[in-house]
């Protein structure tokens, strides 16, 4: 059956995490619960690289959904917070 067939792909599809859509509607929900995330706490929290991680983060900031605190010149406390619209 053709359309089973197709559903089920479609299904395979919402269910890959790695989909760069999926990935970003899921941590637009993450920051909306908890507001401020550095790189490390979303890779740890999506099962993600670091380098994925800095990719999402650096749409998300380019889409003006979220920014960077940069606390000191060290990359290690940089972290990301929601932009209030």
């Amino acid at each position: 059956d053709v359309c089973s067939s197709d559903l089920e792909e479609f299904l395979k599809f919402l269910n890959n995490r790695n989909s760069p859509l999926r990935r970003k509607e899921k941590l637009k929900s993450i920051f909306l619960k908890y507001k401020n995330l550095s790189r490390g706490e979303v890779a740890r929290v999506m099962n993600l690289a670091l380098n994925t991680a800095a990719k999402d983060l650096a749409s998300l900031e380019e889409e003006g959904f979220i920014k960077r605190i940069m606390p000191t010149t060290s990359a290690r406390t940089h972290y990301f917070t929601i932009t209030t619209k």
